[in-house]
């Protein structure tokens, strides 16, 4: 039997550094609700299993060298980042169609 292939999101949970509602920044990273609308749209369109990550935990990125390259030159606000293997899949693709379309394209590709 053969195992799903995986994508990996690469999220932090939403915060919002100058306050809520303020006028110089949005929010940074996702709400629960975007975290997991993203990961059943790529579950049940894709039929991958996601693991979820979270950007500001040390241990979790350890070894990711593609998504540490992209939270270097954009800083927080590029999440999600989705991956295949160390593959960048999508940077920034926070709607579940955009997303699960970026993860169809990478997953023919490493599939064929």
């Amino acid at each position: 039997m053969e195992d799903k292939p995986r994508v990996t999101l690469v999220t932090m949970p939403q915060e919002f550094p100058c306050g809520e509602g303020s006028s110089c920044c949005g929010p940074l990273g996702q709400s629960e609700e975007e975290i997991g609308a993203l990961r059943d749209a790529l579950e049940r369109d894709l039929g991958v299993g996601v693991d979820v990550v979270y950007a500001n935990d040390g241990a979790q990125m350890r070894g990711r060298r593609s998504v540490a390259a992209a939270l270097r030159t954009f800083g927080f606000f590029c999440l999600p980042i989705l991956t295949v293997g160390d593959r960048l899949v999508a940077i920034g693709a926070s709607q579940p169609a955009q997303a699960v379309e970026a993860a169809r394209e990478v997953l023919q590709e490493v599939q064929a």
